[in-house]
């Protein structure tokens, strides 16, 4: 492919101080982490026009394109069906390639059942492409279950946001103090209190809130309203008040202000993380901005998604168990533990491993094969 079309949302949002925080959320595809591998991914595929978007009319792509490059998200879950998508695709008659595919579920020994529409969509990609990029082993295992086995692992395209060489973090030996949060929560999540990962993002608001830390909000609608002050006939107020463990509005509201920060373009995302010390939390892609910005960071794992993409990356990692158990959370202890000798040994190769999955997929693109060779 040297001219493909980009089936995702915009890798930024524009004009964002003229658009509620609900609209803003919504071009990301409700979740800002999203904004990471997309942009990824538009930064490593050469193209001569560029266009992007779900909704497309197969015969005019077809007219203007080679093929479609679709960079993914944990579309391998129960919830989802993507014959729509499929649909599409098989319409244009253009070859097709995924990029970064996830299973979802809380356990390795629970595979998700998917619905007629989603395995179609992945027979129809698979036929079209020579292997589909998946985040992990437990993914991989999940695509063959059914019958899908024309699959590489190679991880998120996120992680090769720089495209020119791996990423790299160089610890260095200092007393800490400014650490970011992140948590896996959101407005809608407020019925799922038994839910460990759910009470994991709890455990984490609520001790950042607690230790007056910063926070970034990827899908928090409600905490976003606050944040930008502008809409807040939208917020959730009694989701708030238990996300945070905390009735009064005023104080809260407060801490929201200027602790939370949410980002609708990578580039200020990273910047933003080049000026903190260390970063903790459920989000991948939070912690993957950390440490595209050369900065120490630790994941807290809670799901499929997390553990394969931890391991697979060499990702450093605890698991939400593990916090769950703490009272108080050693941001010190965990720093002065950290070693990315064996992650930053990884990143060469997992750069090396995407250079030729786009090669065997016959897509142009920008990383540098004298980076793999060294």
């Amino acid at each position: 492919m040297r001219n493909p079309h980009i089936l995702a949302h915009h890798e930024r949002v524009a004009d964002i101080g003229e658009k509620n925080s609900k609209k803003l959320l919504a071009q990301t595809g409700s979740n800002t982490g999203n904004l990471l591998f997309i942009s990824a991914v538009r930064r490593i595929a050469k193209y001569r026009d560029y266009s992007s978007g779900y909704k497309f009319d197969p015969a005019r792509i077809a007219e203007m394109h080679d093929g479609i490059v679709i960079p993914a998200a944990n579309w391998v879950q129960a919830s989802k069906d993507y014959g729509w998508l499929a649909n599409l695709i098989e319409k244009s008659k253009l070859p097709c390639v995924l990029v970064g595919l996830g299973a979802q579920s809380l356990h390795a020994d629970r595979i998700p059942k998917l619905t007629p529409g989603t395995l179609r969509f992945l027979q129809v990609v698979s036929e079209r492409s020579t292997s589909i990029s998946v985040r992990g082993e437990f993914t991989a295992t999940v695509l063959e279950k059914f019958g899908v086995r024309n699959v590489r692992v190679t991880g998120c395209p996120s992680l090769m946001w720089w495209v020119n060489r791996p990423v790299s973090v160089q610890k260095v030996a200092k007393r800490i103090s400014d650490v970011v949060m992140h948590s896996t929560r959101s407005d809608e999540a407020k019925s799922q209190s038994s839910n460990s990962r759910y009470r994991t993002s709890l455990y984490i608001t609520q001790y950042a809130y607690k230790k007056k830390l910063d926070y970034v909000a990827q899908t928090e609608l409600s905490d976003i309203v606050i944040s930008r002050n502008n809409d807040l006939s939208g917020v959730a107020w009694d989701m708030i008040h238990m996300a945070y463990a905390e009735k009064d509005s005023d104080k809260v509201s407060a801490h929201i202000k200027k602790h939370i920060k949410c980002f609708f373009s990578v580039d200020e995302w990273v910047a933003f993380m080049t000026t903190k010390d260390f970063s903790f939390g459920t989000r991948l892609h939070g912690t993957i901005a950390a440490l595209l910005a050369g900065k120490p960071a630790m994941l807290v794992t809670h799901d499929t998604r997390t553990r394969e993409m931890a391991r697979w990356a060499a990702i450093p990692c605890i698991d939400e168990s593990e916090v769950l158990r703490k009272t108080e959370i050693d941001f010190q202890g965990i720093y002065d533990d950290l070693d990315f000798s064996e992650f930053n040994e990884r990143q060469k190769s997992y750069y090396s491993e995407f250079c030729e999955f786009f090669d065997e997929n016959e897509i142009d693109h920008n990383l540098c094969r004298s980076v793999t060779a060294s």
